[in-house]
């Protein structure tokens, strides 16, 4: 697994031969955490699975103690991009998730999720 640091990816985890089919984890809870805007997968043998790319959007990670954050939020439509106001984001307004449960779901769905944290707005969902 790979992160992109703005100029090019960087090596994150390799899978090594506890890799399988279906689910397979990489914990990220100890430790040094990655705090990339893109990640991407690849396999390194013929017939291995490949992810190409995951972009995460309209996620900030701040990787220091600062209790607030100024971000500029973009609008793109096709290959046109403009800046819109800035948006202050403080930690004591900011909803934190602390926990979601279950960790994994049948894949028919149907089931309850609970989602657990700091922060939301009481009565909304």
């Amino acid at each position: 697994m790979q992160g992109w640091d703005g100029a090019a990816y960087v090596d994150l985890w390799t899978a090594d031969a506890s890799i399988h089919d279906g689910w397979n984890i990489k914990n990220w809870e100890t430790g040094s955490k990655p705090t990339f805007s893109k990640y991407k997968w690849t396999g390194a043998y013929v017939g291995s699975c490949r992810i190409g790319e995951i972009v995460f959007t309209g996620i900030v990670a701040i990787n220091d103690s600062t209790s607030s954050k100024v971000c500029t939020p973009k609008l793109i439509i096709g290959s046109t991009s403009t800046n819109l106001n800035d948006v202050t984001y403080t930690n004591t307004k900011t909803a934190t998730i602390t926990s979601i449960t279950p960790r994994y779901g049948k894949v028919s769905g149907n089931e309850v999720v609970t989602i657990k944290g700091n922060n939301f707005v009481s009565g909304e969902t």
